[in-house]
């Protein structure tokens, strides 16, 4: 499917910049107007807000907005013309592809071809500073929880040394000892990691 969409304009959104509602007017303005003996004159139109749409991604609500097709032809002067068609997929995991495709049958035609994953530049970069930040947190989560994991462990080693040569006395092996205390740390540690779920 194929539909015809006009540029993005100033956003008329509740949380947009311009905080207009429904019945407000927004006047446009375009630098390629009339040239005059006194210079360019810039074309300006007004339009009426009918309508606010919410697409839950702040850069979508706070940047664009969109007027019926007929009325950006005239307001740009492009009669029959449009600045932008815009091809669905119908897997967007695949997208590329497609764009490969149509770049190449649009070679050599001045026109530029980008896919949802260019146009949306910031959110991803946004979605991976996310995720090292996320890594970096947990990492250090992992690394203080270990600390306090040998710690105790430590603390125990401390406060057993009777016992410990008590059971060396009976006859277990360093071996056995040694498991004793793994044994006790790794209870520790899963004990804590189903408490903290």
């Amino acid at each position: 499917m194929i539909s015809m969409v006009t540029t993005p304009l100033p956003s008329a959104s509740p949380g947009g910049t311009l905080r207009a509602g429904i019945g407000d007017k927004l006047t446009l303005l375009s630098p390629d107007g009339a040239v005059t003996a006194f210079g360019t004159v810039p074309r300006v139109k007004a339009y009426r807000v009918v309508a606010i749409f919410q697409a839950g991604m702040n850069e979508y609500d706070s940047t664009y907005t969109f007027v019926p097709l007929a009325a950006a032809q005239v307001f740009y002067q492009k009669p029959d013309a449009v600045t932008q068609i815009e091809v669905m997929v119908r897997d967007p995991q695949h997208v590329s592809t497609v764009t490969h495709e149509v770049r190449d049958a649009l070679a050599g035609q001045g026109l530029r071809v980008f896919d949802w994953t260019q146009s949306n530049d910031s959110f991803f970069a946004a979605v991976q500073v996310e995720q090292n930040v996320m890594f970096l947190i947990l990492t250090l989560i992992i690394i203080v929880a270990a600390f306090n994991v040998i710690s105790s462990l430590i603390m125990m080693v401390k406060d057993k040394t009777r016992d410990i040569a008590v059971l060396r006395t009976l006859g277990a092996g360093r071996g056995a000892i040694m498991r004793i205390f793994l044994m006790c740390g790794a209870f520790v540690g899963v004990t804590g990691t189903i408490v903290v779920r």
